[in-house]
């Protein structure tokens, strides 16, 4: 969530001020994302129940930190063909990591604690995607200033402007590349555990935990 987060953040400051597009412009593009996981979200549940959250939970981090990076790589003089497949690849990759991610966890609840696990799912949601905000806000802003400091002079203050802020813009999109390679990592290093628990007959059974 701190790696989507700061992409949702950043995409309007580098489509509207970086390269200039209209807000309603920007808008039509950032709305491409929650259509990508109203429509793969269920089939990535569905999938999950099959072959489990693992291996869909790593692709989708995957996924999402492959068009983070080659979204870091978009210019001043990038074209909305060139801007929407990569980010058509970040939002596919959260769209197939969030249903099984949750699922895991839920699935690792004991019954009787299903809406503290729940609340806490909804709690982690909300913290990462406002540290990701707010780390991208402060980086971004940094990094402009950084940048607009190594602006040659010749250049008119506006374009000067603008180029600091796409290169910011770049260097910040970094970080959700590096949340999503953590995510991965623990995603791999994670092991299941069974734990007995009871059911309503008394009968102990066992519980994966993902």
């Amino acid at each position: 969530f701190i790696a989507f987060a700061s992409l949702n953040f950043l995409l309007p400051f580098y489509l509207i001020r970086g390269l200039g597009l209209p807000a309603s412009q920007a808008g039509m593009l950032a709305a491409l994302s929650p259509a990508v996981r109203i429509v793969v979200g269920p089939w990535s549940g569905w999938l999950s129940d099959k072959v489990g959250s693992r291996p869909l939970t790593v692709t989708g981090l995957a996924l999402t930190s492959a068009g983070l990076y080659f979204m870091a790589h978009l210019g001043v003089n990038s074209s909305l063909a060139q801007v929407i497949p990569p980010f058509l690849l970040a939002s596919l990759g959260f769209a197939i990591f969030e249903p099984p991610n949750s699922s895991a966890i839920m699935g690792a609840v004991p019954r009787d604690r299903l809406g503290t696990g729940s609340a806490m799912v909804g709690i982690a949601r909300q913290t990462g995607m406002t540290l990701g905000i707010a780390a991208a806000g402060s980086l971004l802003a940094s990094r402009q200033v950084t940048h607009l400091a190594q602006m040659p002079a010749s250049l008119e203050p506006a374009e000067a402007s603008r180029q600091a802020l796409v290169m910011g813009y770049q260097d910040t999109i970094l970080l959700g590349v590096f949340a999503a390679s953590l995510g991965i990592i623990a995603a791999l290093l994670t092991r299941g555990r069974v734990q007995p628990s009871e059911t309503s007959g008394g009968t102990a059974q066992a519980r994966q935990r993902p």
